[in-house]
């Protein structure tokens, strides 16, 4: 007997509605697949990102340690020189903070 234009119609119908949903599936593992992927690289990345900002701070923490080493050093030097100046011109200053006092109090 053969099909009728009804039956015909109903089988391709559900035809279709096998390959949609073959389709669909397939869209939704390769949702699942993309996300997992998406997932994966974004832990990834945190990590990458985390070591970066660890090197960048370990990075400017030991900058950082060298300036102060280096300013201690300049101040250390210029103390030195400060005291050594002060040293070489003593007598110089008694004898003109001296000379100062004898000329507006007299003799």
């Amino acid at each position: 007997m053969a099909k009728t234009t009804l039956q015909v119609i109903q089988s391709i119908e559900d035809e279709a509605r096998k390959i949609k949903k073959i389709y669909d599936e397939k869209i939704e593992a390769s949702r699942k697949e993309i996300e997992a992927k998406l997932a994966e690289d974004e832990v990834i990345f945190d990590h990458e990102t985390e070591v970066r900002i660890s090197e960048l701070k370990e990075k400017q923490t030991e900058e950082l340690n060298n300036a102060e080493e280096i300013l201690t050093h300049s101040i250390e030097t210029n103390n030195i020189k400060r005291e050594q100046a002060l040293k070489e011109r003593k007598d110089e200053l008694v004898r003109q903070i001296v000379q100062e006092v004898v000329n507006r109090y007299g003799d």
